[in-house]
């Protein structure tokens, strides 16, 4: 784990990465293991309306002119608990220019029998509600493979097509395109930066996706609570670090754009919490 983001540099068993890892002296690049909120993903133009008022954020993506993944990426989170088996950090997220709301947010690391789990508690502490989303940008490491090796499962039902912004303006159905990933599917060279919806969860409530690499049956399942109903996947072609070499799974609790549409945005109530837990678990 880092200070800056709270961010989750490193996960390892035995000699084995499970997450594409990344040094402790370098920046988080291509927001590897970044927590993302007040939003995750793109808001067109940084602008959007709430309660009747209109905001203006920073673009923080200059090419697609969008305000990119939240505000908490870059700022030096506290270090609250710290254990041998997990890790807890918290951040107070003031007012500021495009969001004029208050957040005290807590982010829990925590090592078990079934790997990794992450969970976050967001309580609105301002005088007004706000409208809050949130992801987590894991990149998952194939290890020796390349990703284009690799198969991938996901149990989602539909895709939102985006355009080259990142801005989705479409949704359909996943049957008869060639990112129908419902059964084990190799990734080969698709190029991959998609919005998944119509997750489908298993009996305990949690939806898992699985990546295989290998010959030896390595595989790893990101799984993640029912906060959290979107997931992008990114196959890292424009990384500044090591393109094609691991995956971003991203759960989300909305889509992109999400500020401006409205879809799935919580309006989170003065005094009230939001919580959501998602986690890893590696099988090698």
């Amino acid at each position: 784990m880092t200070q800056i983001g709270a961010t989750l540099r490193q996960y390892s068993v035995g000699d084995a990465d499970v997450i594409d890892c990344y040094d402790k002296n370098q920046p988080a690049v291509d927001a590897r293991g970044q927590i993302l909120l007040p939003w995750p993903n793109r808001i067109r133009d940084g602008s959007y309306v709430f309660n009747g008022y209109a905001h203006q954020l920073a673009l923080t993506d200059a090419k697609g002119h969008n305000a990119i993944h939240g505000l908490v990426r870059w700022v030096p989170w506290f270090l609250q608990h710290r254990d041998k088996a997990s890790v807890v950090m918290s951040y107070a997220l003031q007012p500021r220019r495009g969001y004029p709301f208050s957040l005290n947010i807590s982010v829990s690391y925590s090592l078990g029998n079934n790997g990794l789990a992450v969970e976050t508690t967001v309580r609105n502490v301002g005088n007004a509600p706000c409208p809050f989303g949130m992801g987590a940008h894991p990149y998952l490491s194939p290890g020796a493979s390349r990703i284009d090796d690799c198969m991938i499962q996901v149990p989602a039902s539909k895709l939102m097509l985006s355009d080259d912004r990142g801005i989705p303006y479409e949704t359909i159905p996943v049957t008869g395109t060639d990112v129908d990933f419902r059964y084990a599917r190799r990734i080969g060279s698709k190029k991959l930066d998609h919005c998944f919806t119509e997750l489908s969860p298993e009996a305990d409530g949690l939806t898992r996706v699985h990546l295989f690499a290998g010959k030896a049956g390595r595989r790893t399942t990101l799984w993640m609570g029912p906060e959290y109903r979107y997931l992008m996947l990114y196959t890292g072609d424009a990384c500044a670090l090591r393109p094609r070499g691991a995956i971003a799974v991203e759960p989300m609790t909305c889509p992109p754009d999400a500020f401006r549409t409205g879809s799935e945005v919580v309006s989170l109530e003065q005094r009230e919490s939001f919580s959501s837990i998602w986690g890893i678990t590696p099988a090698f």
